[in-house]
């Protein structure tokens, strides 16, 4: 995953199917009103937008950088060369 680029909105669309991951398990120890079968109403709306997740995921996946502009796919792929004490970058010419 380190060398290729995440479609944009990916990290977003992993942050929120994490946090309702983490909803469903935190909710089991909570004491709240049981809306639907054995789960609360956190949990019921945490599976609804899993669900929901589950195409917009894989959109994003197959769509994937070829909406950006070239030089953003460049720029986030190309590996940085030199750096402090590259001798590119030593001065030249005596003081």
């Amino acid at each position: 995953m380190r060398e290729r680029a995440w479609p944009a909105g990916l990290h977003f669309v992993a942050y929120l199917a994490l946090y309702s991951i983490g909803q469903l398990v935190l909710f089991i120890w909570r004491a709240n009103d049981i809306v639907l079968g054995p789960l609360k109403q956190a949990q019921v709306t945490a599976l609804v937008v899993l669900v929901a997740l589950a195409p917009i995921a894989w959109w994003l996946s197959q769509r994937g950088t070829r909406d950006r502009p070239a030089e953003v796919n460049r720029a986030m792929t190309a590996v940085p060369t030199g750096g402090v004490g590259d001798k590119r970058d030593a001065p030249t010419g005596a003081l």
